[in-house]
């Protein structure tokens, strides 16, 4: 499985995601790739980012932001965007990849036996210039987003964390 989380400037959403979830696969023995690029990539990972992913125990390197590219989408099994607008640019962008492409908040919701208790829609707010609490809050979602991914994607029925679950 190769899963890429696509957003705006790859420095804050789909970085956390990235790292989020390839701990959660690492933890379950998986050897998936996940990557995150950006629509269009700005320069480094935020400050706030790095400080919210090591607040779960997540080590991140200061890395430079990823360009979106073509290459990338054609080799993802699964892309999942932080908004519907950013879904509806690349899938516009790259028709030929819109089956999989997703809004990941969507992808979860569809694929979860009920629903998430999200209510901010199926869109991941941007924490850009936001506060450290705000970033933390975005982790959070992130880190039940990314859980509840696993989870579909493996099969797995358990918490929304994925504690429990084994991979496949």
């Amino acid at each position: 499985m190769d899963v890429l989380f696509v957003c705006t400037g790859n420095t804050c959403r789909s970085p956390m995601a990235e790292a989020i979830m390839r701990q959660l696969v690492e933890s379950r023995g998986l050897a998936w790739s996940i990557r995150s690029a950006g629509l269009r990539a700005e320069s480094r990972i935020a400050p706030s980012a790095v400080t919210a992913l090591r607040r779960r125990g997540i080590a991140v390197a200061d890395r430079p932001a990823v360009q979106l590219s073509e290459g990338l989408v054609a080799n993802a099994s699964l892309v999942l965007c932080m908004t519907a607008e950013q879904r509806r640019m690349l899938a516009a962008a790259m028709p030929a990849h819109a089956p999989k492409i997703h809004v990941w908040g969507a992808f979860v919701d569809q694929s979860a036996a009920s629903r998430t208790d999200r209510d901010a829609g199926h869109d991941v707010a941007d924490p850009a210039g936001g506060t450290d609490e705000v970033y933390e809050a975005t982790a959070a979602i992130i880190e039940s987003l990314a859980g509840a991914t696993l989870n579909a994607l493996t099969g797995c029925q358990s918490a929304a964390s994925g504690e429990g679950c084994e991979g496949s």
